[in-house]
């Protein structure tokens, strides 16, 4: 399992609030993105969400071996 941060800072579609998007892989091509507002909490946030938002998370080129 590994995460990787983007960098991209987006307005979360559950709470409203700026946060950071992470996207954690697991056992090959399984994604799952996340908005995390650091320290206290995250939000996981659907594929379809952020296709609808213009952010495709199957195109990022992403280290499994690496932890982020």
């Amino acid at each position: 399992m590994g995460y990787k941060n983007l960098g991209i800072r987006i307005k979360c579609p559950i709470c409203g609030n700026y946060g950071t998007l992470v996207v954690k892989v697991r056992k090959g091509k399984y994604r799952q993105a996340y908005v995390v507002h650091w320290p206290d909490k995250q939000h996981y946030v659907s594929k379809f969400t952020l296709l609808n938002m213009g952010i495709d998370i199957d195109k990022v080129p992403i280290n499994e071996k690496q932890d982020n």
